[in-house]
């Protein structure tokens, strides 16, 4: 049985993955509007407007969000406590980037092919396939390690 500290730094790593997040869609977006961004005037005032369409982009931006969460988790708790905790994580970590890379190499295509798919199947779809994946390594890491228990 977990005790409250326990909790409290399990839940501060979850927040921590969170702020991750954050920094990563901050320097995503700051580096996509320096290098792909266009000015334009509107109503006497300057605006950015982004050259990037299409699928890919977004997912790219949003779709690791459960990732940056377990890596959150791992690095201020379970990479301490060590044990089954991290290798849960790995676990985790590992299913969500691959769910991830696929997905993303699915909008590349549908990109490329100019099938335009609505943005919420398009992330939910995203995030289902991550759930998949991360449904195949967790049965497959239970069955491994079966007998270790």
């Amino acid at each position: 049985m977990k005790n409250l500290q326990q909790i409290v730094q399990e839940g501060i790593g979850v927040i921590f993955g969170i702020f991750l997040f954050f920094i990563w869609y901050i320097l995503l977006k700051e580096i996509t509007f320096y290098f792909f961004g266009e000015s334009i005037v509107v109503n006497h005032s300057e605006m950015v407007r982004l050259r990037i369409t299409g699928q890919a982009f977004p997912w790219f931006c949003c779709g690791l969000i459960p990732f940056f969460i377990f890596a959150g988790h791992y690095l201020l708790y379970s990479n301490i406590i060590g044990g089954i905790e991290k290798t849960k994580d790995i676990v985790a970590m590992k299913s969500f980037f691959a769910g991830f890379t696929i997905w993303l190499i699915l909008c590349v295509i549908t990109d490329l092919l100019k099938v335009n798919i609505p943005y919420d199947i398009d992330m939910w779809g995203g995030y289902l396939i991550m759930f998949i994946f991360f449904l195949i390594y967790w049965k497959r890491w239970n069955a491994a390690n079966i007998g270790n228990l």
